[in-house]
């Protein structure tokens, strides 16, 4: 089952969802035990914007510092207007 949180990104609250278990590629005909996805939902003004990670849980594990730093230092998302 998927844990979901709320999360700073760019001074907002965020939303952040997490799996853990096995991949299975584009396809499924291969299968990755102990992975992560990550994925953060950030809702700008009129723009969506989704940050991913994917890959094995410890390298998932030990990156999840480095993926707050970088939302909490996101400059201004420039509109697509």
């Amino acid at each position: 089952k998927p844990e979901q949180s709320t999360i700073s990104a760019h001074g907002k609250d965020a939303t952040q969802i997490q799996f853990k278990g096995e991949y299975m590629g584009a396809g499924g005909t291969w299968h990755s035990r102990d992975y992560a996805l990550v994925i953060v939902i950030l809702e700008e003004s009129n723009e969506t914007y989704f940050f991913k990670i994917l890959g094995p849980l410890e390298t998932v594990k030990d990156s999840m510092n480095d993926l707050q730093s970088f939302l909490e230092q996101l400059e201004s998302i420039p509109s697509t207007e």
